[in-house]
């Protein structure tokens, strides 16, 4: 087996669509939904639900239809990966370019809305995921 052939292998599963895996924000995904069933009432805010709707008319033109709204909560259940995406883009919630300095995390501390549900472990996950959000250039990242 040689280099060029890996080399080709691998430039062929990324014109398929194929990406790396990200630990961090799988176990963040695993993390939402291990705690799904407890949080989702605590979660009312409406937000759209990924991704838009597109129609496709009689003549052939694309018409984007307005995405539906999902409960947050809702959207733990039904796709956490989707949940997940969506505090990633939450630069009010993450600061990637100081993470211990996020919202987020002081949400787990003492007097948090989330306080006693993670633990230090989880709070080290939480904080990596939190940079690898900066790694794709999201919310606060230089």
């Amino acid at each position: 087996l040689s280099f060029s052939m890996l080399d080709a292998a691998a430039a062929t599963r990324l014109a398929e669509g194929a990406t790396c895996p990200d630990e961090d924000f799988e176990w963040m995904v695993g993390f939402v939904r291990r705690f799904a069933d407890e949080a989702s009432p605590f979660h009312k805010r409406n937000v759209t639900s990924p991704p838009a709707a597109v129609a496709v008319q009689a003549d052939g033109s694309v018409v984007d239809e307005p995405a539906p709204h999902v409960r947050l909560g809702e959207l733990m259940h039904e796709d956490p990966a989707a949940f997940v995406r969506h505090v990633s883009e939450r630069c009010d919630l993450i600061n990637a370019g100081a993470p211990q300095s996020s919202k987020l995390l002081r949400y787990f501390g003492f007097g948090g809305p989330m306080y006693g549900v993670a633990t230090a472990d989880d709070l080290q996950h939480i904080e990596r995921w939190i940079r690898s959000v900066a790694r794709r250039g999201s919310c606060g990242a230089d």
